[in-house]
């Protein structure tokens, strides 16, 4: 059921992360959530989602290289 699922929603998950990866943050958690709707259980984009609200409340996006540090 997971791979179903993932695969049904492989589309509009690249869309969020290409979204993402262009600091377009609040269209990249629109695509993210509907593949959440779709699948719940999606621990990758329930991340995702965390990921590009914090940087939109940060606005990032003006500096945004799409490239994250882990310290």
């Amino acid at each position: 059921e997971e791979v179903r699922l993932k695969k049904e929603t492989k589309d509009i998950f690249q869309e969020g992360i290409d979204h993402y990866l262009e600091g377009k943050f609040e269209k990249a958690i629109e695509s993210f959530t509907k593949v959440l709707r779709a699948n719940p259980a999606d621990r990758t984009v329930n991340l995702f989602i965390e990921r590009a609200k914090s940087y939109a409340s940060q606005q990032t996006e003006m500096d945004w290289q799409g490239v994250e540090i882990l310290s």
